[in-house]
């Protein structure tokens, strides 16, 4: 198993990772991902997750509804800021219903361990009205 040459992930083997220097992923590179490590859960992912160039990401138990939407810094963490402007903390092991207009920060069942040359983008579903979350 020979190291791929032009790889976004140079240090896994061609029959792990398919050779990708631009654009976004398609599903099949997102496998791969899944099946070297590179994406992890803490539950199983399931198919149903993985879109043509993206992959659903679950919200984990709780929901933190904080004052104002925020950039952590090299001196505040995530974790920090949250603590400065929780509101309420948003139980979400049964489902729930947020309330439009309103900043919330959940963490994920998801982890990314992605090379420095690959950048992810978040785009979160919201439909009018308020947001609804089922565990799943």
């Amino acid at each position: 198993m020979a190291a791929t040459g032009n790889s976004l992930f140079p240090h896994l083997t061609t029959e792990q990772v398919s050779p990708r220097t631009t654009g976004i992923l398609p599903a099949q590179t997102i496998r791969e991902l899944i099946a070297c490590g590179r994406v992890e859960a803490i539950e199983k992912i399931t198919e149903e997750q993985i879109q043509p160039a993206s992959i659903d990401l679950r919200l984990g138990d709780v929901a933190y509804r904080v004052r104002a939407s925020f950039l952590p810094g090299q001196d505040c963490t995530v974790q920090d800021k949250v603590s400065e402007l929780l509101i309420a903390k948003v139980d979400l092991t049964g489902g729930a219903v947020f309330e439009p207009g309103c900043v919330y920060i959940a963490p994920l069942r998801e982890e990314l361990s992605l090379p420095k040359t690959l950048r992810q983008g978040l785009i979160p579903k919201v439909r009018r009205g308020g947001s609804t979350f089922s565990p799943g």
